[in-house]
């Protein structure tokens, strides 16, 4: 009786200290999937946020790093280059290889081809800031393309990024991996970042040989407080 009586007396400070703890959490913020910015718990669809904290601990070797293991999403690739196949919710499910039943974006932008088939291999994996993804039918708001749901890559914004960043990796299989990003302005209000990434792989796989080289220029004209372009 008196182990019980001590046993029962422990459980109860254990649970009085739990509940004395206010935990807070921070939702993220969906941009996206009603074309306004709005809470996740205010949007009437499964989505999901891939942040920019969540990126930086990936390699940034293909896109599909950032996409497997996510709730409903399955993304995989035989050589970690242009063949990244994509699935939500079963959507895309029946495509071989790419992308079908799923819009991408790129900064708002749709790269999906009119017949609904996707090359993954358009985005630069180094250059992304933010991924959101929009789970099951939203051909509302993004068109036939949307059956499977809805994939926008964000990449970084040239007002917020300045100065030099590089990156550069090495493994099995010949796989190599730089990048160089420099952001910077006028002087004024033009704001620009200039991307050079190079990837290369002789795979495990025969005939899966990859090598990609890839530039981009992002530009940014802030008009007054209020306005950019």
């Amino acid at each position: 009786m008196k182990k019980r009586a001590i046993l029962l007396s422990a459980l109860l400070m254990l649970s009085a200290s739990s509940y004395g703890e206010e935990v807070f959490k921070l939702e993220k913020t969906q941009i996206t999937a009603t074309r306004v910015e709005r809470e996740e718990l205010d949007i009437p669809a499964g989505v999901e946020t891939v942040t920019k904290e969540e990126i930086e601990m990936e390699r940034q070797y293909n896109v599909a790093e950032f996409l497997e293991g996510l709730p409903g999403v399955q993304a995989t690739t035989k050589n970690g280059g242009y063949d990244v196949r994509l699935i939500i919710r079963g959507g895309g499910l029946k495509a071989p290889y790419g992308v079908r039943e799923i819009n991408i974006m790129l900064d708002g932008v749709p790269i999906t081809d009119p017949d609904g088939f996707t090359r993954m291999d358009f985005i630069d994996p180094q250059l992304l800031e933010q991924i959101e993804i929009v789970k099951g039918p939203n051909s509302t708001l993004y068109g036939a393309n949307s059956a499977g749901g809805v994939v926008n890559f964000i990449t970084i914004n040239p007002f917020k990024f300045q100065g030099f960043k590089v990156r550069a990796g090495y493994g099995n299989y010949s796989t190599y991996m730089y990048r160089l990003l420099y952001g910077g302005n006028d002087g004024n209000n033009l704001y620009y970042n200039a991307n050079f990434s190079y990837r290369k792989s002789d795979s495990c796989r025969q005939w899966n040989r990859f090598e990609s080289f890839q530039t981009t220029t992002k530009l940014g004209w802030l008009i007054d407080d209020a306005s950019s372009l």
